[in-house]
C-alpha cells in the first residue's frame, strides 16, 4: 500500500535552492533513511511532508486512511503541566476512551458504563497508560508528574520521542531521534523500531542505528534524489560507482562544451535553422560540463604538536556535588597516542570529568600534572556563541592569521576550504550557518593550536554523515592523546582502543578494548561467579578489576528470589485480568457485573503495574 507520494518537489531559502523536482514514494513497511549533507534540505523536506510548511513547486499526496507522527529536531513542549499530562494531551481516541470509562466507574449510569467499556475493548485501551510509562522509563524519564518546566533540553526531547512512539501512528517521521539519548537509551530504539511494523523515515547521523534500523537509503545531494535498497555499506559503494560514472559523463562534456564554445566564437550568428539548434544546444552542454558532484570531503590537515614522555597525570581526583558522588579517587597517567572512550548513561558525570581534568573546574581532592609539551585542545558539547554578523572567516582571523600544518602556512581562508567552507562560505555571518556548519566551526578553532591532547565531547552532533566517516578517520589516525564522549558507537569503535566506564558508582573503571568489544564483554559474562578462579590467574588487572566490579553489582540471593516469585505474581495477575475482561465481555451488558469487574480490574492493573517496575528496577541491576 502506499502511504506517500511526492512529484516534481521543489524549495529553495532566498537564494539557495535546497533540491528541485524531488520526486519518490513510500510504501507500507519500508524502513527509510533521509540522508545528505548538512543544509542539503533534509528538516525542510520533513516539514513539508507533515504540512507545516508549504513548497514552491510540486505535490504530497498522502494516503487519507493513515495517521502520521513527526518528531522535529526542536519539539515544542507546553510548560504548565505534568510529564502524563502532556503525553496524554492532544492524543488520539485512546486517551478519551480510558478518561470516559474512568469517569463511567464513578457513576450510576448503566449504560454509559456498558458504552465506555466496548469502546476500551474495541481500541484494546487497557494497557496504555502502563505502556506510557514504560516508553517514557526506557528513554530516562521517571517522574511522571514533574513538571515539564523544570525539564531540560533534553529530557523534552526524549519526551516528545516517547509521545510519538506511544501513538503508533501508521508512518513516523523521525529527525535524529538519537540526539540526546545515552548508548542503552539507543540500543533500546533501535530495537524497538526494528521489531516495529510502523512504517519510518528518519533523518540520522547514526551509522549503526541506520544500518540496524532501515532497508532503505535515500540521498539528497547537489538537489537531486537517489534512492538505494539496502544497507549503508553498499549505499556507499553505489555513490561511489554513481561518482564514477558522473566524472565520466563530466568529462565528455567538457571535452564537448571545449569543441562548441570555439565554434560559438567563430560564429558572429547563428544562421539557418540547424545554427540556431547547435547553439540552444550549446548552454545544455555548458551545463553538464559545469556539472560537480556533491562529495567534497573535509581534509584533516592538523599533525598535532610532538608529545613529550609526560602527558598528563590525574592523582588521587575525587568531585562530588551536593546531592551527588560523581567520582572518587580517581588515578591515571596517559600516555602518549592512547584513545580512551567515556561510556555511562546520560547524568552518570562524563562531563564534569572532562572539566576536571581540563582544569574548568577544581577537583574537591586530588592533584593534576600536565606534561610541559602537551597541548590540550578541547571540543564543549555546548554551542560556542559568536556576535550574529560576525563572518566566519573573521571569527577565525580574530584567533590566528595563519595556521602552521607541518612544515608550511596555511592562510586562514585555505584552511577553512579544507574544512568544507567554500570561498563564498567563509564569508557567511555566524546566525546564518546551520548546526552543523556550527559544529565544524567549533571543531575548526579546536585544531588551530595544533593540539596533540584532544577532548571531544559529543563532536557528532548535528554534523552530517559524510563529516561524521571523515572525523573517525581523522581521529583513527591522530597521533595525539584522545578522550572522547559521544553516543555514536562507529566513532567509538574506530577512534578509540580503551574506555572508562561511568555510572558504577563513583569509581570509574577502565575496559580494555572498544564500545563493541565491551558490548561482547558484558554478553558473555552473564554468568561470571563461575568462571572467576579460572580467569584470575591469568587475566590482566584490568580484567580481573572489571570482574570484581561485575560481580559486586550482581543480584543478592534476596533480590533473585524477589524476581521469581515477581514472575509468578505477573503471570498471575495477567490471567486474572484476562478472566475479568471475559466476564464483562460475557456480562450481558449487566450493569453490576461490568462495573464490579471494572473496579476490580483497574486494582488489578495497578497492581500489574507496581510489580513490572519493580521487576524492571531488579532485571537492570543483573
Amino acid at each position: 500500500m502506499n502511504y506517500l507520494s511526492v512529484s516534481n518537489l521543489s524549495k529553495s531559502f532566498n537564494e539557495k535552492t535546497l533540491f528541485e523536482d524531488l520526486t519518490f514514494g513510500i510504501q507500507q513497511g519500508e524502513k527509510i533513511a533521509l540522508v545528505g549533507k548538512n543544509g542539503c534540505g533534509k528538516s525542510t523536506l520533513f516539514t513539508i511532508l507533515s504540512g507545516k510548511i508549504q513548497p514552491d513547486k510540486g505535490d504530497v499526496a498522502v494516503n487519507k486512511e493513515i495517521r502520521i507522527g513527526l518528531l522535529e529536531q526542536t519539539p515544542v513542549v507546553q510548560n504548565d503541566r505534568t510529564v502524563l499530562e502532556w503525553i496524554f494531551e492532544g492524543s488520539d481516541e485512546i486517551v478519551k476512551a480510558i478518561q470516559l470509562y474512568d469517569q463511567a466507574l464513578t457513576t450510576e449510569d448503566p449504560d454509559q458504563l456498558t458504552k465506555a467499556f466496548e469502546e476500551m475493548e474495541r481500541l484494546q485501551a487497557w494497557d496504555y497508560e502502563s505502556r506510557c510509562k514504560s516508553i517514557l522509563s526506557e528513554l530516562g524519564i521517571n517522574n511522571f508528574n514533574q513538571m515539564t518546566n523544570l525539564m531540560s533540553g533534553g529530557e523534552k526531547r526524549r519526551m516528545a520521542l516517547a509521545k510519538v512512539l506511544i501513538t503508533e501512528p501508521d508512518l513516523l517521521l523521525l529527525d535524529e531521534p538519537t540526539n540526546h539519548l545515552d548508548l542503552s537509551m539507543i540500543a533500546w530504539l533501535e530495537n524497538y523500531l526494528s521489531k516495529s511494523d510502523t512504517t519510518l523515515l528518519l533523518i540520522t547521523h547514526d551509522r549503526y542505528f541506520l544500518d540496524t534500523v532501515c532497508n532503505t537509503i535515500i540521498e539528497i545531494s547537489a538537489g537531486k534524489l537517489y534512492k538505494h535498497s539496502g544497507k549503508y555499506g553498499s549505499y556507499l559503494e553505489n555513490k561511489e560507482e554513481r561518482a564514477r560514472q558522473q566524472e565520466v559523463v563530466t568529462g565528455k562534456a567538457q571535452n564537448l562544451y571545449r569543441k562548441e564554445l570555439d565554434w560559438m566564437r567563430r560564429q558572429p550568428r547563428a544562421r539557418g535553422t540547424k545554427a540556431k539548434y547547435r547553439v540552444e544546444a550549446f548552454s545544455e552542454t555548458e551545463k553538464k560540463a559545469n556539472e560537480k558532484a556533491d562529495d567534497s570531503k573535509i581534509q584533516w590537515q592538523v599533525k598535532g604538536a610532538r608529545q613529550g614522555n609526560k602527558v598528563l597525570e590525574a592523582h588521587s581526583l575525587s568531585k562530588s556535588f551536593p546531592d551527588k558522588k560523581i567520582f572518587e579517587n580517581f588515578t591515571h597517567v596517559f600516555t602518549r597516542k592512547e584513545k580512551l572512550g567515556l561510556v555511562g548513561p546520560n547524568g552518570s558525570g562524563k562531563s564534569t570529568f572532562i572539566k576536571v581534568l581540563s582544569g574548568e573546574l577544581k577537583p574537591d581532592s586530588g592533584r593534576i600534572d600536565l606534561g610541559e609539551t602537551t597541548k590540550i585542545g578541547w571540543l564543549k558539547q555546548e554551542e560556542t556563541s559568536y556576535p550574529p554578523n560576525e563572518r566566519v572567516i573573521d571569527i577565525v582571523k580574530n584567533i590566528t592569521e595563519y595556521i602552521e600544518v607541518g612544515k608550511k602556512q596555511l592562510s586562514v581562508s585555505v584552511f577553512l576550504q579544507t574544512f568544507g567552507f567554500s570561498g563564498t562560505d567563509q564569508y557567511t555571518p555566524f546566525y546564518k550557518l546551520s548546526g552543523g556548519e556550527k559544529k565544524r566551526l567549533q571543531l575548526i578553532i579546536t585544531l588551530l593550536s595544533n593540539p596533540n591532547f584532544l577532548i571531544l565531547d559529543e563532536p557528532t552532533n548535528d554534523l552530517d554523515l559524510d563529516t561524521i566517516n571523515s572525523l573517525a578517520d581523522f581521529l583513527e589516525s591522530f597521533e595525539g592523546s584522545l578522550l572522547l564522549i559521544s553516543h555514536d558507537r562507529y566513532l567509538m569503535d574506530l577512534a578509540v582502543d580503551e574506555l572508562f566506564l561511568f555510572g558504577q558508582g563513583p569509581e570509574v573503571k577502565l575496559f580494555n578494548g572498544n564500545y563493541t568489544d565491551y558490548q561482547e564483554y558484558l554478553k558473555t559474562n552473564r554468568n561470571i561467579n563461575s568462571s572467576i578462579e579460572k580467569k584470575s590467574e591469568t587475566a590482566s588487572p584490568i580484567a580481573v578489576e572489571l570482574v570484581a566490579e561485575k560481580t559486586k553489582s550482581k543480584l543478592s540471593y534476596k533480590e533473585k528470589k524477589e524476581i521469581e516469585d515477581l514472575d509468578k505474581e505477573i503471570e498471575k495477575l495477567e490471567g486474572n485480568k484476562a478472566v475479568l475482561i471475559e466476564k464483562m465481555n460475557n456480562s450481558g451488558n449487566s450493569y453490576d457485573v461490568i462495573l464490579s469487574a471494572g473496579n476490580e480490574l483497574k486494582t488489578l492493573e495497578d497492581k500489574l503495574e507496581q510489580y513490572t517496575f519493580r521487576w524492571l528496577e531488579l532485571k537492570e541491576k543483573e
